[in-house]
């Protein structure tokens, strides 16, 4: 249990420093998303279950799992999306430069971090 939140810390670490040494906005909001996704890791180690979707970011920084200064909106000022669901998972996204759900510039977390763009709403 030590050595996987250890392990988890030293992710959102260092994928936390890597967000701005990206030129390409996709791969800086993926990093981003990454690290919100070890975050939450973090929660559920210190918590026993995911947070609330309302004020979700606000405890993670509040607990000390991400820096303060861990931005609230993605490159092109949308909120990043966070959903809990019933079954223990959530969805995880920015919503892209066109600040749409479901259109193709999506950066959608699925199938265990393999990106994929929307190109419907009816496919996110």
């Amino acid at each position: 249990m030590k050595s996987q939140l250890l392990t988890t810390c030293l992710f959102v670490c260092l994928t936390t420093a890597s967000v701005g040494a990206n030129s390409n906005a996709c791969a800086d909001i993926q990093a981003e998303l990454r690290t919100l996704d070890g975050a939450l890791d973090v929660y559920v180690v210190q918590h026993g279950h995911l947070p609330p979707q309302q004020g979700w970011l606000t405890m993670l920084k509040s607990g000390n799992i991400l820096r303060n200064s861990f931005p609230e909106r993605d490159k092109w000022g949308h909120p990043f999306f966070y959903a809990p669901s019933e079954r223990g998972d959530y969805d995880l996204r920015s919503l892209g430069a066109d600040g749409q759900w479901g259109t193709e510039d999506d950066q959608v977390k699925a199938d265990g971090w393999k990106w994929r763009r929307c190109s419907s709403p009816s496919r996110c």
